[in-house]
């Protein structure tokens, strides 16, 4: 019998939770920011303290990221379906099954090559809020004071890596994927002609290198070792952002 996972709910209604999306923009615009040659997350955000015996440790105060703040995302009752979902590697030139498997609850796709779905408009409008007037007030203690919209926008250009190296590492090995990464990468063409969008990647089975500081935790290193694939065919987790 396979585990069963519901979507997250409140009330009974589905929806996206908006720490989902700030990690997402945070591991983003932590990576922009590693480029400048730091060692650590905490000093990428010039975030430490000092404590009595000279050690170096984490200083939530300092992190700017507390002026961000992202809504909760209420979805529709319908835009979410039980599919099973199963963890793939690659094993002598082949993709391969493993034994980690579940039944889990998880939003359609709109990008699905495999399956036809109009739930009607699947967008999802919210604001999102960077308290730059109390940030700017807060030089004492906020270290970097340098986040602004643009630097945002700016560095969700990390997915778009990230999408090419998830396709180029696993793509050669399953017909399934690689017809869903040629049917979302024309998808995406034929939307970025119409309007500007940015990718992320949120929730589970973003992959390890989507949610973490790749330049300082792993340079050098290629991608994960296994995926998380929707019915045997579709990796997890991509999302559009558009800016109004």
């Amino acid at each position: 019998m396979l585990k069963m996972e519901p979507f997250i709910k409140t009330m009974g209604n589905p929806y996206i939770p908006g720490s989902s999306l700030k990690g997402a923009v945070r591991t983003a615009v932590l990576n922009h920011w590693a480029q400048q040659g730091h060692r650590d997350e905490h000093d990428i955000l010039k975030a430490k303290k000092e404590d009595r015996r000279g050690k170096l440790s984490p200083d939530i105060a300092m992190d700017v990221f507390k002026f961000l703040k992202f809504p909760d995302i209420p979805l529709k009752k319908d835009f979410t379906l039980f599919s099973k979902i199963s963890n793939f590697h690659i094993k002598d030139n082949e993709l391969r099954e493993t034994n980690i498997q579940l039944l889990r609850e998880v939003t359609r796709s709109r990008s699905d090559p495999f399956k036809e779905f109009s739930p009607g408009d699947n967008r999802y409008a919210f604001d999102l809020q960077l308290d730059s007037e109390v940030m700017e007030d807060s030089r004492a203690v906020t270290g970097r004071r340098d986040l602004t919209f643009n630097v945002i926008w700016k560095s969700l250009d990390f997915y778009e890596g990230i999408l090419v190296k998830e396709t180029q590492k696993w793509s050669p090995y399953n017909k399934n994927l690689r017809r869903f990464y040629e049917t979302f990468m024309e998808y995406i063409k034929t939307q970025r002609e119409k309007n500007g969008f940015k990718l992320i990647k949120i929730g589970f089975g973003s992959g390890f290198d989507a949610v973490t500081v790749e330049k300082i935790l792993r340079p050098g290193k290629s991608h994960g070792k296994s995926i998380n694939l929707f019915e045997a065919r579709s990796p997890l987790g991509w999302v559009m952002l558009y800016r109004e």
